[in-house]
């Protein structure tokens, strides 16, 4: 991500704090890129699940294997009011794959994550 990506997410993010109404955030969307990948757009860095090697990756780093996963959660923070979506990979380790304003956003992409590799969702 170049430094000028990177600007233009800081002040998407600062301006969506100081008037959500004005930023609607894009919607989890999965792409297929063949018959075995298929890549998680949301949020940044998209993540690519690799049916044929069994990994979820990022940026070019392998994060966890699909049987080290043991389910995909949905978790939702009460005090900032924001539903985040969790790759549960043991008990001291979980990967957040996002965080949402709108619970819909946060289970769509648990939706797909849930689809492509298989595993049930849990709401936390």
């Amino acid at each position: 991500m170049s430094w000028i990506d990177k600007a233009r997410e800081s002040l998407r993010r600062l301006w969506a704090e100081m008037d959500p109404s004005l930023f609607v955030p894009p919607q989890p969307e999965l792409r297929r890129l063949n018959d075995d990948q298929a890549e998680l757009c949301w949020q940044g860095r998209p993540f690519l699940f690799d049916r044929r090697a069994k990994t979820v990756s990022r940026a070019g780093k392998v994060l966890a294997r699909y049987d080290a996963v043991r389910s995909i959660g949905i978790s939702t923070h009460r005090e900032s009011d924001t539903w985040s979506v969790i790759l549960d990979v043991g008990s001291f380790r979980n990967i957040v794959v996002g965080t949402a304003r709108e619970q819909a956003d946060a289970s769509i992409a648990a939706a797909h994550i849930a689809r492509v590799m298989d595993k049930q969702v849990r709401v936390f």
